[in-house]
Protein backbone atom coordinates (compact mmCIF):
# COMPACT_ATOMS: atom_id res chain seq x y z
CA UNK A 1 0.00 0.00 0.00
CA UNK A 2 1.29 3.48 -0.87
CA UNK A 3 1.48 5.64 2.20
CA UNK A 4 0.55 9.29 2.23
CA UNK A 5 3.22 11.87 2.87
CA UNK A 6 2.73 15.56 3.53
CA UNK A 7 4.74 18.51 2.21
CA UNK A 8 4.21 22.02 3.59
CA UNK A 9 5.88 24.75 1.55
CA UNK A 10 7.72 27.45 3.48
CA UNK A 11 8.54 29.74 0.56
CA UNK A 12 5.77 28.81 -1.85
CA UNK A 13 2.86 26.42 -2.33
CA UNK A 14 3.46 23.04 -3.89
CA UNK A 15 1.29 20.09 -4.71
CA UNK A 16 2.43 16.82 -6.18
CA UNK A 17 1.21 14.96 -9.31
CA UNK A 18 2.01 11.92 -11.44
CA UNK A 19 3.80 8.77 -10.29
CA UNK A 20 7.49 8.75 -11.15
CA UNK A 21 9.55 5.83 -9.79
CA UNK A 22 13.34 5.81 -9.51
CA UNK A 23 15.25 2.73 -8.42
CA UNK A 24 18.05 3.61 -6.01
CA UNK A 25 20.69 0.93 -5.53
CA UNK A 26 23.50 2.92 -3.91
CA UNK A 27 23.36 2.77 -0.12
CA UNK A 28 25.11 6.08 0.49
CA UNK A 29 23.04 9.11 1.52
CA UNK A 30 23.79 12.34 -0.31
CA UNK A 31 22.41 15.03 -2.64
CA UNK A 32 23.00 15.46 -6.40
CA UNK A 33 22.46 18.38 -8.78
CA UNK A 34 20.82 16.00 -11.25
CA UNK A 35 19.92 12.47 -10.33
CA UNK A 36 23.08 10.53 -9.63
CA UNK A 37 21.79 7.64 -11.72
CA UNK A 38 20.46 9.46 -14.80
CA UNK A 39 21.29 12.16 -17.32
CA UNK A 40 19.19 13.09 -20.35
CA UNK A 41 20.43 14.95 -23.44
CA UNK A 42 18.27 16.42 -26.18
CA UNK A 43 18.31 19.30 -28.67
CA UNK A 44 16.97 21.69 -26.05
CA UNK A 45 19.71 21.16 -23.46
CA UNK A 46 22.80 20.03 -25.39
CA UNK A 47 24.64 20.15 -28.69
CA UNK A 48 23.39 16.78 -29.90
CA UNK A 49 22.54 16.70 -33.62
CA UNK A 50 19.01 15.38 -33.18
CA UNK A 51 16.59 13.90 -30.68
CA UNK A 52 16.19 10.58 -32.50
CA UNK A 53 19.29 8.63 -31.45
CA UNK A 54 20.02 5.37 -33.28
CA UNK A 55 23.54 4.44 -32.16
CA UNK A 56 26.32 5.27 -29.68
CA UNK A 57 29.91 4.04 -29.68
CA UNK A 58 32.98 4.82 -27.58
CA UNK A 59 36.60 5.48 -28.48
CA UNK A 60 39.49 4.33 -26.32
CA UNK A 61 40.17 7.92 -25.22
CA UNK A 62 36.64 8.19 -23.83
CA UNK A 63 35.13 10.21 -26.68
CA UNK A 64 31.53 9.28 -27.47
CA UNK A 65 30.05 9.26 -30.96
CA UNK A 66 26.29 9.56 -31.22
CA UNK A 67 24.41 8.75 -34.40
CA UNK A 68 21.07 10.47 -34.96
CA UNK A 69 18.70 10.89 -37.89
CA UNK A 70 19.97 14.47 -38.20
CA UNK A 71 23.70 13.87 -38.19
CA UNK A 72 26.66 12.58 -36.18
CA UNK A 73 27.75 14.12 -32.88
CA UNK A 74 31.10 13.87 -31.10
CA UNK A 75 30.89 14.29 -27.30
CA UNK A 76 34.00 14.44 -25.10
CA UNK A 77 31.98 14.63 -21.85
CA UNK A 78 32.01 18.43 -21.94
CA UNK A 79 31.86 19.59 -25.56
CA UNK A 80 29.61 18.72 -28.48
CA UNK A 81 30.61 18.77 -32.16
CA UNK A 82 28.10 17.87 -34.87
CA UNK A 83 28.82 16.65 -38.40
CA UNK A 84 26.28 16.67 -41.21
CA UNK A 85 26.29 16.55 -45.00
CA UNK A 86 26.83 20.32 -44.93
CA UNK A 87 30.13 20.35 -43.02
CA UNK A 88 31.65 16.90 -43.55
CA UNK A 89 31.99 13.99 -45.95
CA UNK A 90 28.86 12.26 -44.69
CA UNK A 91 26.75 11.10 -47.66
CA UNK A 92 23.57 11.10 -45.54
CA UNK A 93 22.53 12.64 -42.24
CA UNK A 94 20.68 9.59 -40.94
CA UNK A 95 23.17 7.46 -38.96
CA UNK A 96 22.19 3.83 -38.35
CA UNK A 97 25.26 2.27 -36.71
CA UNK A 98 28.78 3.09 -35.49
CA UNK A 99 31.98 1.20 -34.71
CA UNK A 100 35.58 2.11 -33.87
CA UNK A 101 38.21 -0.13 -35.46
CA UNK A 102 41.52 -1.25 -33.96
CA UNK A 103 43.28 1.75 -35.55
CA UNK A 104 41.01 4.31 -33.96
CA UNK A 105 39.02 4.99 -37.13
CA UNK A 106 35.29 5.48 -36.90
CA UNK A 107 33.12 3.33 -39.17
CA UNK A 108 29.75 4.94 -39.83
CA UNK A 109 26.70 3.28 -41.33
CA UNK A 110 24.32 5.74 -42.97
CA UNK A 111 20.85 5.46 -44.45
CA UNK A 112 20.74 7.02 -47.89
CA UNK A 113 17.33 5.70 -48.88
CA UNK A 114 15.64 9.05 -48.22
CA UNK A 115 18.36 11.29 -49.70
CA UNK A 116 19.49 12.10 -53.21
CA UNK A 117 22.98 10.97 -52.23
CA UNK A 118 24.07 7.35 -52.09
CA UNK A 119 24.31 6.74 -48.35
CA UNK A 120 26.33 3.65 -47.47
CA UNK A 121 29.49 3.30 -45.38
CA UNK A 122 31.86 6.08 -44.26
CA UNK A 123 35.26 5.67 -42.57
CA UNK A 124 36.48 8.73 -40.64
CA UNK A 125 40.06 8.97 -39.34
CA UNK A 126 39.63 12.36 -37.69
CA UNK A 127 40.59 14.26 -40.82
CA UNK A 128 39.29 12.51 -43.93
CA UNK A 129 35.94 10.97 -44.78
CA UNK A 130 36.09 7.94 -47.09
CA UNK A 131 32.66 7.02 -48.43
CA UNK A 132 31.79 3.59 -49.85
CA UNK A 133 28.50 3.49 -51.72
CA UNK A 134 26.74 1.06 -54.09
CA UNK A 135 28.04 3.16 -56.98
CA UNK A 136 31.76 3.16 -56.06
CA UNK A 137 32.26 -0.08 -54.10
CA UNK A 138 30.90 -3.55 -53.40
CA UNK A 139 28.66 -2.16 -50.64
CA UNK A 140 25.32 -3.52 -51.91
CA UNK A 141 22.83 -1.28 -50.13
CA UNK A 142 22.24 2.42 -49.50
CA UNK A 143 21.41 1.66 -45.84
CA UNK A 144 24.20 0.21 -43.69
CA UNK A 145 22.44 -1.37 -40.72
CA UNK A 146 25.25 -3.03 -38.74
CA UNK A 147 29.06 -3.06 -38.49
CA UNK A 148 31.19 -5.39 -36.34
CA UNK A 149 34.82 -6.54 -36.27
CA UNK A 150 35.98 -9.95 -35.21
CA UNK A 151 39.05 -10.85 -33.14
CA UNK A 152 41.19 -11.02 -36.29
CA UNK A 153 40.29 -7.43 -37.14
CA UNK A 154 38.07 -8.35 -40.08
CA UNK A 155 35.13 -5.98 -40.53
CA UNK A 156 31.64 -7.16 -41.39
CA UNK A 157 29.17 -4.70 -42.82
CA UNK A 158 25.47 -5.50 -43.02
CA UNK A 159 23.12 -3.59 -45.29
CA UNK A 160 19.51 -3.66 -46.38
CA UNK A 161 20.68 -5.59 -49.45
CA UNK A 162 23.48 -7.89 -48.36
CA UNK A 163 26.63 -8.50 -46.29
CA UNK A 164 30.24 -7.46 -46.99
CA UNK A 165 33.52 -8.60 -45.42
CA UNK A 166 36.70 -6.49 -45.33
CA UNK A 167 39.94 -8.20 -44.23
CA UNK A 168 42.10 -5.08 -44.38
CA UNK A 169 43.01 -5.55 -48.05
CA UNK A 170 40.03 -6.95 -49.88
CA UNK A 171 36.30 -6.30 -49.90
CA UNK A 172 34.14 -9.38 -50.44
CA UNK A 173 30.41 -9.47 -51.02
CA UNK A 174 28.92 -12.50 -49.25
CA UNK A 175 26.21 -13.97 -51.44
CA UNK A 176 22.75 -14.09 -49.91
CA UNK A 177 20.42 -17.03 -50.46
CA UNK A 178 18.31 -19.76 -48.85
CA UNK A 179 21.38 -21.66 -47.62
CA UNK A 180 23.27 -18.60 -46.28
CA UNK A 181 21.30 -15.59 -45.09
CA UNK A 182 18.48 -13.28 -46.05
CA UNK A 183 19.86 -10.17 -47.77
CA UNK A 184 17.94 -7.79 -45.49
CA UNK A 185 20.48 -7.70 -42.64
CA UNK A 186 19.27 -6.02 -39.44
CA UNK A 187 22.01 -6.83 -36.93
CA UNK A 188 25.44 -8.49 -36.61
CA UNK A 189 27.29 -10.01 -33.68
CA UNK A 190 30.57 -11.91 -33.16
CA UNK A 191 30.67 -15.25 -31.38
CA UNK A 192 34.00 -16.55 -30.07
CA UNK A 193 36.83 -15.22 -32.26
CA UNK A 194 35.39 -14.95 -35.73
CA UNK A 195 31.99 -16.63 -35.97
CA UNK A 196 29.48 -14.12 -37.32
CA UNK A 197 25.84 -14.12 -36.29
CA UNK A 198 23.55 -12.41 -38.78
CA UNK A 199 20.06 -11.31 -37.83
CA UNK A 200 17.64 -10.73 -40.68
CA UNK A 201 13.94 -10.37 -41.40
CA UNK A 202 13.80 -14.13 -42.07
CA UNK A 203 15.65 -15.61 -39.13
CA UNK A 204 19.18 -16.02 -37.84
CA UNK A 205 22.31 -17.22 -39.67
CA UNK A 206 25.61 -18.35 -38.17
CA UNK A 207 28.76 -18.31 -40.32
CA UNK A 208 32.16 -19.65 -39.22
CA UNK A 209 33.88 -18.58 -42.50
CA UNK A 210 33.46 -22.11 -43.83
CA UNK A 211 29.91 -23.27 -43.29
CA UNK A 212 26.48 -21.86 -42.51
CA UNK A 213 23.78 -22.70 -39.98
CA UNK A 214 20.27 -21.30 -40.46
CA UNK A 215 17.80 -20.83 -37.61
CA UNK A 216 14.16 -19.90 -38.01
CA UNK A 217 10.81 -20.67 -36.45
CA UNK A 218 10.48 -23.78 -38.61
CA UNK A 219 13.70 -25.53 -37.58
CA UNK A 220 14.60 -24.20 -34.13
CA UNK A 221 13.29 -22.70 -30.92
CA UNK A 222 13.43 -19.19 -32.34
CA UNK A 223 10.08 -17.56 -31.43
CA UNK A 224 9.97 -15.07 -34.32
CA UNK A 225 11.82 -14.77 -37.62
CA UNK A 226 12.21 -10.98 -37.51
CA UNK A 227 15.48 -10.41 -35.63
CA UNK A 228 16.17 -6.93 -34.26
CA UNK A 229 19.03 -7.45 -31.80
CA UNK A 230 21.77 -9.96 -30.98
CA UNK A 231 24.42 -9.94 -28.25
CA UNK A 232 26.85 -12.66 -27.14
CA UNK A 233 27.83 -12.88 -23.48
CA UNK A 234 31.19 -13.91 -22.00
CA UNK A 235 30.09 -17.56 -21.87
CA UNK A 236 29.32 -17.63 -25.58
CA UNK A 237 25.56 -17.63 -25.09
CA UNK A 238 23.60 -15.67 -27.69
CA UNK A 239 20.77 -13.36 -26.66
CA UNK A 240 18.39 -12.60 -29.49
CA UNK A 241 15.75 -9.89 -29.61
CA UNK A 242 12.76 -10.42 -31.88
CA UNK A 243 9.92 -8.23 -33.11
CA UNK A 244 7.00 -10.22 -31.68
CA UNK A 245 8.47 -13.22 -29.86
CA UNK A 246 10.34 -11.57 -27.01
CA UNK A 247 13.90 -12.49 -26.00
CA UNK A 248 15.55 -15.78 -26.96
CA UNK A 249 18.55 -17.26 -25.15
CA UNK A 250 20.52 -19.72 -27.29
CA UNK A 251 23.01 -21.90 -25.43
CA UNK A 252 23.74 -24.36 -28.22
CA UNK A 253 21.73 -26.56 -28.60
CA UNK A 254 19.22 -25.34 -26.00
CA UNK A 255 16.74 -22.50 -26.51
CA UNK A 256 14.99 -20.60 -23.75
CA UNK A 257 12.38 -17.98 -24.53
CA UNK A 258 11.45 -15.00 -22.34
CA UNK A 259 8.23 -13.15 -23.10
CA UNK A 260 5.43 -11.27 -21.37
CA UNK A 261 3.84 -14.50 -20.15
CA UNK A 262 6.86 -15.99 -18.36
CA UNK A 263 9.20 -13.13 -17.48
CA UNK A 264 9.44 -9.48 -16.51
CA UNK A 265 9.42 -8.29 -20.12
CA UNK A 266 6.70 -5.63 -20.50
CA UNK A 267 6.34 -6.24 -24.27
CA UNK A 268 7.54 -8.84 -26.76
CA UNK A 269 9.12 -6.35 -29.17
CA UNK A 270 12.86 -6.32 -28.31
CA UNK A 271 14.85 -3.73 -30.26
CA UNK A 272 18.32 -3.77 -28.71
CA UNK A 273 20.51 -5.74 -26.29
CA UNK A 274 23.71 -4.89 -24.40
CA UNK A 275 25.55 -6.88 -21.75
CA UNK A 276 27.23 -5.33 -18.71
CA UNK A 277 30.58 -6.35 -17.26
CA UNK A 278 28.66 -8.02 -14.41
CA UNK A 279 26.60 -10.04 -16.96
CA UNK A 280 23.44 -7.99 -16.54
CA UNK A 281 21.41 -8.10 -19.77
CA UNK A 282 20.10 -4.67 -20.82
CA UNK A 283 17.11 -4.93 -23.13
CA UNK A 284 15.62 -2.13 -25.17
CA UNK A 285 12.02 -2.55 -26.26
CA UNK A 286 9.49 -0.78 -28.43
CA UNK A 287 6.86 0.88 -26.22
CA UNK A 288 7.98 -1.02 -23.12
CA UNK A 289 11.03 1.02 -22.10
CA UNK A 290 14.36 -0.36 -20.88
CA UNK A 291 14.67 -3.67 -19.03
CA UNK A 292 17.54 -5.10 -17.00
CA UNK A 293 17.77 -8.84 -16.40
CA UNK A 294 20.23 -10.36 -13.92
CA UNK A 295 20.01 -13.92 -12.65
CA UNK A 296 16.23 -14.08 -12.04
CA UNK A 297 15.58 -10.39 -11.41
CA UNK A 298 13.82 -8.21 -13.97
CA UNK A 299 13.68 -4.42 -13.61
CA UNK A 300 11.73 -2.17 -15.98
CA UNK A 301 12.56 1.51 -16.52
CA UNK A 302 9.99 3.54 -18.42
CA UNK A 303 8.62 7.07 -18.64
CA UNK A 304 6.32 6.47 -15.67
CA UNK A 305 9.06 5.44 -13.23
CA UNK A 306 12.29 7.06 -14.45
CA UNK A 307 13.64 10.06 -16.38
CA UNK A 308 13.71 7.94 -19.55
CA UNK A 309 12.44 10.31 -22.29
CA UNK A 310 10.63 7.66 -24.36
CA UNK A 311 9.44 4.07 -24.02
CA UNK A 312 10.76 3.35 -27.50
CA UNK A 313 14.41 2.29 -27.24
CA UNK A 314 16.46 2.41 -30.44
CA UNK A 315 19.81 1.36 -29.00
CA UNK A 316 21.61 0.46 -25.77
CA UNK A 317 25.41 0.65 -25.36
CA UNK A 318 27.58 0.20 -22.27
CA UNK A 319 30.84 2.15 -21.87
CA UNK A 320 33.92 0.97 -19.97
CA UNK A 321 32.78 2.80 -16.82
CA UNK A 322 29.49 0.91 -16.76
CA UNK A 323 27.30 3.80 -17.95
CA UNK A 324 24.38 2.70 -20.11
CA UNK A 325 23.76 4.98 -23.13
CA UNK A 326 20.19 4.66 -24.30
CA UNK A 327 19.07 6.02 -27.66
CA UNK A 328 15.42 6.97 -28.04
CA UNK A 329 13.29 9.04 -30.45
CA UNK A 330 13.13 11.75 -27.77
CA UNK A 331 16.78 12.09 -26.82
CA UNK A 332 19.73 10.27 -25.30
CA UNK A 333 19.54 8.95 -21.74
CA UNK A 334 22.47 7.78 -19.61
CA UNK A 335 21.92 5.40 -16.69
CA UNK A 336 24.23 4.00 -14.07
CA UNK A 337 22.59 2.62 -10.97
CA UNK A 338 25.82 3.13 -9.04
CA UNK A 339 26.05 6.76 -10.14
CA UNK A 340 27.10 8.07 -13.56
CA UNK A 341 30.87 8.26 -14.00
CA UNK A 342 33.16 10.35 -16.18
CA UNK A 343 30.68 12.81 -17.68
CA UNK A 344 31.37 16.52 -17.15
CA UNK A 345 29.32 19.61 -17.72
CA UNK A 346 27.49 18.50 -20.83
CA UNK A 347 24.26 17.66 -19.03
CA UNK A 348 21.00 19.53 -18.83
CA UNK A 349 21.58 20.58 -15.23
CA UNK A 350 24.58 22.60 -16.35
CA UNK A 351 23.22 24.15 -19.52
CA UNK A 352 20.40 26.51 -20.44
CA UNK A 353 16.66 25.86 -20.19
CA UNK A 354 14.56 25.06 -17.16
CA UNK A 355 17.02 24.16 -14.38
CA UNK A 356 16.39 22.83 -10.91
CA UNK A 357 18.82 21.85 -8.14
CA UNK A 358 18.24 19.91 -4.94
CA UNK A 359 20.44 21.79 -2.48
CA UNK A 360 19.98 19.95 0.80
CA UNK A 361 17.91 17.54 2.87
CA UNK A 362 18.25 18.27 6.60
CA UNK A 363 18.53 16.60 8.98
CA UNK A 364 19.77 13.49 7.31
CA UNK A 365 19.24 10.89 8.72
CA UNK A 366 15.95 11.78 10.46
CA UNK A 367 13.19 9.97 12.32
CA UNK A 368 10.02 11.91 11.53
CA UNK A 369 10.52 15.11 9.51
CA UNK A 370 13.12 16.94 7.43
CA UNK A 371 13.48 20.03 5.24
CA UNK A 372 13.99 19.69 1.49
CA UNK A 373 15.73 22.74 0.02
CA UNK A 374 15.93 23.34 -3.72
CA UNK A 375 16.63 26.14 -6.21
CA UNK A 376 15.06 27.07 -9.54
CA UNK A 377 16.41 29.37 -12.24
CA UNK A 378 12.97 30.10 -13.67
CA UNK A 379 9.32 29.38 -12.97
CA UNK A 380 7.88 25.94 -13.61
CA UNK A 381 5.71 23.10 -12.34
CA UNK A 382 7.66 21.17 -9.73
CA UNK A 383 6.91 17.55 -8.85
CA UNK A 384 8.36 15.75 -5.83
CA UNK A 385 8.22 12.00 -5.35
CA UNK A 386 9.60 9.73 -2.63
CA UNK A 387 10.88 6.34 -3.82
CA UNK A 388 11.99 3.46 -1.62
CA UNK A 389 15.01 1.24 -2.21
CA UNK A 390 13.00 -1.30 -4.22
CA UNK A 391 11.98 1.39 -6.70
CA UNK A 392 8.40 1.59 -5.43
CA UNK A 393 6.57 4.82 -4.80
CA UNK A 394 6.55 5.27 -1.03
CA UNK A 395 4.46 8.46 -0.87
CA UNK A 396 1.05 9.40 -2.26
CA UNK A 397 1.66 12.36 -4.62
CA UNK A 398 -0.28 15.64 -4.78
CA UNK A 399 -1.10 17.86 -7.75
CA UNK A 400 1.75 20.14 -8.89
CA UNK A 401 1.71 23.93 -8.97
CA UNK A 402 3.82 26.53 -10.75
CA UNK A 403 6.57 27.83 -8.50
CA UNK A 404 8.61 31.02 -8.87
CA UNK A 405 12.37 31.19 -9.50
CA UNK A 406 14.66 31.19 -6.49
CA UNK A 407 15.22 29.13 -3.39
CA UNK A 408 12.43 27.03 -1.86
CA UNK A 409 12.03 24.82 1.17
CA UNK A 410 9.41 22.16 1.80
CA UNK A 411 8.96 20.18 4.99
CA UNK A 412 8.77 16.42 4.63
CA UNK A 413 6.69 14.44 7.12
CA UNK A 414 8.10 10.91 7.01
CA UNK A 415 6.60 9.65 10.24
CA UNK A 416 4.43 7.11 8.40
CA UNK A 417 7.35 5.62 6.45
CA UNK A 418 9.38 2.65 7.72
CA UNK A 419 13.10 2.93 8.36
CA UNK A 420 15.26 2.78 5.27
CA UNK A 421 16.99 4.65 2.45
CA UNK A 422 14.77 6.70 0.12
CA UNK A 423 15.20 8.88 -2.95
CA UNK A 424 13.61 12.31 -3.12
CA UNK A 425 13.07 13.06 -6.83
CA UNK A 426 12.28 16.57 -8.08
CA UNK A 427 11.23 17.25 -11.67
CA UNK A 428 10.49 20.46 -13.55
CA UNK A 429 9.80 20.15 -17.24
CA UNK A 430 12.62 18.10 -18.78
CA UNK A 431 15.00 18.71 -15.86
CA UNK A 432 15.34 16.76 -12.67
CA UNK A 433 17.37 16.46 -9.48
CA UNK A 434 17.45 13.99 -6.63
CA UNK A 435 18.85 13.33 -3.20
CA UNK A 436 18.90 10.30 -0.95
CA UNK A 437 17.95 10.33 2.69
CA UNK A 438 17.80 7.85 5.54
CA UNK A 439 14.87 7.41 7.93
CA UNK A 440 15.70 5.92 11.33
CA UNK A 441 13.13 4.44 13.70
Amino acid sequence: MIKSIRFISVTGHIRIENLFLLISLVLCVHVHSQTSDWKVFNKANSGIAGDTVNAVTFQEDGVKWIGTVNGLTRFDDDNWTTFTMDNSGLPANSIKCLMEDNNGKLWIGTDGRTTTNAGGLVIFDGYFWDAYTPSNSVIPGKCVTAIVRDKKGTKWIGTDNGLVRYDGSHWTLIAAGPSTYDSSVSVLAVEKDSVIIIGTASGLSRYDNLSWMIFNTGNSGLPCDTIQAVAVDSSGISWIGTMTGGLAKFDDPAWHIFNTSNSGLPVNNVTSIAIDIDSTIWIGTRDGGLVSFYNTTWTVFDTSNSPLPSNIINSVSVDKLGNKWIGTPAGLAILNRGGIHGIGSGGSADRGGNRIRLDDITPNPFTASASVKFSMDDAGIVTIRIIDMTGRLAAMPFEGLIMKPGKHTVHLDGSSLPAGVYTCLLTKGADFASGRFLILK
